[in-house]
């Protein structure tokens, strides 16, 4: 049984689940107790390569007495051998053993151990040598079975991306949540057709939607998502409050959830009007449904709270059931005084220079301030500190950031001796560039347009969240540990769906190692989706010639352009290398996945041809396709069409 352990308890939920995987030692990165020296009498030639390499050893102590030598092959982290086998014992024109072993795509950089044994001597020998560089992974396949059932199923995970040895961390992201609801681990342990395999029991209660399964190797960084649909009823919609919803600093509030499972423990926090960062809830150790799912439990105001809409968060840990309760502190807790700070010009595009003058302080006081963007959120520079005047007057200039987002911003600066507060309120008309290392096109589309991020900056294969701020300044959950590539850089995509808010949204990408943040702004335009113009079906065409290189740009068809449910859709894509092994999934109107019916592959001519029949309850609207080389990581190379059923 996979052992499985929870992350702190406002960012992760458990899931009780089944992994028939046998038992899995303690991880130890080095798995060999220490490098043995080389034996004395022996060289390897290189003594250091890359994957690829032909590695030559050689021994002059066995002598003429033995027939066969066994050998196998320790790598660092492997807690057995890579790989083992056994071979003749053959002189070379100086007396010495001789024989190879080159380096398979897939196997990491470290110290590896050759050791060879004679079967009647019983004499082992040792040969450290060094693999650098990193790992080269071929084409990887990686699928489920089935790839849709329902609660109770077993579903069974294989992919042929590991080598043998490498240690595996897999999480489990369900259709609504950001946080992984499982993070185990494993070891790449492939069976005879080269796969390795793991397997997960959907619970009873368990609710509809499209899964992802994530997997990476911790040596061999190969990264696998493997989505598979769960035919359930969603979530029912359960009930929450306050009371009071309206209180003044320093007041208690008592809140109420209900739609949770019995007995389970609730995870919950508070978001203040002018931060996204939650703060931690009351002095409650833990807190839990009753046996009607109903949780219960109170939280005090602090006495310096801010006016405005503050946000209780409560979360079941097994149910994922969440609630996001409003209330209302009335007034300040420390007075703001907005007459005392005076903002010049009052508002201007992005990159503008502000003039910020307050009083009102005693002299030579120090005064720490902040800017907030229009959802509250402060920059990520954190608070300013500056120093009033003789007279208890303070002026200092702010350059607005190029990308700052459109809206009404806020200064705050409070005094550290008396802590009076002040605030006062700028406007930032529009952007006039992008946020220096990360880009988004298109900036402005309206629903249903798929949007292309890119920023640079981590490090390597650094684990990155992403997550979105709407115009209301509600938060639409992203991804989790999605890896970085091997240059710090990581693209990917979100498509706006048919509901989102018109105005100015923000994608917020977070490195977990390096913390460099980064928020994009974009802007939804109002109005529904303009679907695609009918286009007749392409003629048939002769096979074209050879292309010289493949295109920079792929690009594709569907035919019909527009159907009916039960219709079947070709899809034919150029500009791909020969014989690459793609994957693509089809995404409905109501952001339901269908994924690949079966592995499809390039041909000589750099041409991709397939079918697809839409089910016969498909639902009306723009359809989107999206395929790309089964090998990249993310949506690198991704191409995505459109097509209609009416």
């Amino acid at each position: 049984m996979l052992r499985l352990w929870s992350r702190p308890a406002a960012l992760l939920s458990v899931l009780l689940v089944s992994v028939l995987l046998g038992t899995v030692a303690p991880f130890n990165t080095t798995a060999q107790s220490r490098i043995p020296e080389p034996t004395p009498g022996s060289s390897v030639t290189p003594a250091q390569g890359e994957v690829g390499t032909t590695f030559t050893f050689a021994y002059d102590g066995w002598g003429s007495s033995e027939d066969y030598i066994a050998y196998w092959i320790i790598g660092p982290g492997t807690r057995e051998h890579f790989e083992e086998g056994q071979f003749d014992n053959r002189f070379d024109n100086e007396g010495r053993t001789v024989w190879t072993w080159t380096a398979p795509s897939g196997v990491w950089s470290g110290t590896w151990v050759m050791y060879a044994r004679g079967l009647r001597s019983s004499l082992v020998v040792a040969i450290p040598f060094e693999l650098t560089g990193d790992a080269v992974t071929m084409a990887v396949v990686a699928g489920v079975t089935p790839e849709i059932g329902t609660a109770g199923t077993q579903f069974q995970f294989f992919t042929d991306g590991w080598p043998k040895g490498d240690v595996i961390d897999a999480w489990l992201i369900p259709p609504d949540a950001r946080d992984p609801a499982w993070l185990g681990r494993l070891y790449g342990d492939p069976n005879a057709e080269g796969l390795t395999t793991w397997q997960w029991t959907a619970p009873p209660d368990v609710y509809g939607g499209v899964w992802t399964m994530h997997a990476r190797g911790y040596y061999s960084r190969i990264y696998v998502q493997i989505p598979f649909t769960i035919d359930a009823p969603l979530p029912i919609p359960a009930g929450a409050y306050a009371t009071p919803d309206t209180v003044q600093p320093g007041d208690t509030v008592s809140f109420y959830a209900s739609g949770l499972r019995p007995n389970e423990e609730v995870a919950f926090w508070v978001n203040a009007p002018d931060n996204n960062t939650p703060i931690a809830a009351g002095d409650v150790a833990a807190l839990f449904a009753d046996q009607q799912g109903v949780a219960q439990w109170t939280w005090r105001v602090p006495g310096d709270a801010r006016a405005g809409v503050w946000q209780m968060t409560a979360q079941g840990r097994s149910s994922f059931v969440l609630h996001q309760i409003p209330f209302t502190v009335a007034s300040d807790g420390i007075p703001i005084n907005r007459d005392y700070l005076s903002i010049s010009p009052p508002e201007g595009l992005g990159g503008t220079r502000f003039e910020v003058t307050l009083s009102g302080f005693e002299p030579f006081e120090q005064v720490q301030y902040w800017f907030s963007d229009p959802t509250g959120a402060p920059l990520r520079e954190g608070e300013v500190t500056t120093r009033t005047n003789a007279s208890g007057i303070a002026v200092w200039y702010w350059d607005s950031p190029a990308y700052a987002m459109p809206g009404e911003w806020a200064v705050t600066a409070i005094g550290t001796r008396q802590r009076l507060m002040v605030q006062g309120k700028l406007t930032i008309t529009g952007t006039t560039g992008a946020a220096p290392g990360a880009s988004v096109t298109p900036d402005v589309a309206p629903v249903g347009t798929t949007l292309s991020f890119a920023a640079d900056g981590f490090t390597r294969y650094e684990p990155l969240s992403w997550w979105l701020t709407a115009p209301d300044r509600s938060i639409v959950p992203g991804m989790v540990e999605q890896p970085a590539s091997a240059t710090g850089v990581y693209t990917w995509t979100w498509t706006i769906p048919p509901d989102a808010q018109a105005g100015t949204w923000q994608m917020i990408l977070l490195g977990s190692a390096s913390r460099r943040e980064y928020r994009i702004p974009f802007t939804v335009l109002a109005g529904e989706p303009t679907p695609p113009s009918p286009s007749p079906a392409p003629a048939p065409t002769p096979e074209p010639a050879p292309p010289s290189r493949p295109s920079d740009t792929p690009s594709g068809t569907v035919a019909p352009a527009v159907g009916a449910a039960g219709d079947t859709f070709s899809f034919r894509v150029e500009g791909y290398r020969p014989r690459t092994i793609m994957t693509y999934w089809i995404t409905a109107p109501n952001r339901r996945v269908y994924p690949a019916e079966a592995t499809i592959v390039v041909d000589k001519h750099g041409i991709l041809t397939w079918e697809w029949t839409a089910p016969g309850d498909a639902a009306s609207g723009v359809w989107q396709v999206a395929v790309k080389p089964a090998s990249t990581r993310n949506n690198e190379g991704t191409l995505y069409l459109e097509f209609t059923v009416q």
